[in-house]
């Protein structure tokens, strides 16, 4: 009985231990927002405060990882602690 319980503790221990130092594979990154001036559209000349949301998809080759980007127009206080430049 007492052989048991050590041989399911130094297994459980080395289950804990090869699942804390193995970093997993296909490690993806949370999704990331960023807020910046941008003009409205091209040709435009006014600056509007604008949400860039990049997503990462599944990877279709090791090397790659594809990602989809969403940019949006949102309210100037989004932007207020970035210097809004000069056109």
């Amino acid at each position: 009985m007492f052989r048991n319980t050590i041989l399911a503790l130094i297994s459980f221990a080395v289950v804990i231990a090869i699942a804390l130092g193995v970093s997993p594979a296909r490690a993806v990154q949370p999704n990331s927002v960023v807020y910046t001036w941008e003009y409205a559209h091209i040709g435009s000349n006014q600056l509007v405060c604008k949400q860039i949301a990049v997503y990462p998809k599944a990877a279709v080759q090791r090397d790659q990882q594809p990602v989809r980007i969403i940019s949006k127009a949102v309210g100037d206080q989004r932007c207020a602690a970035i210097t809004k430049p000069r056109v």
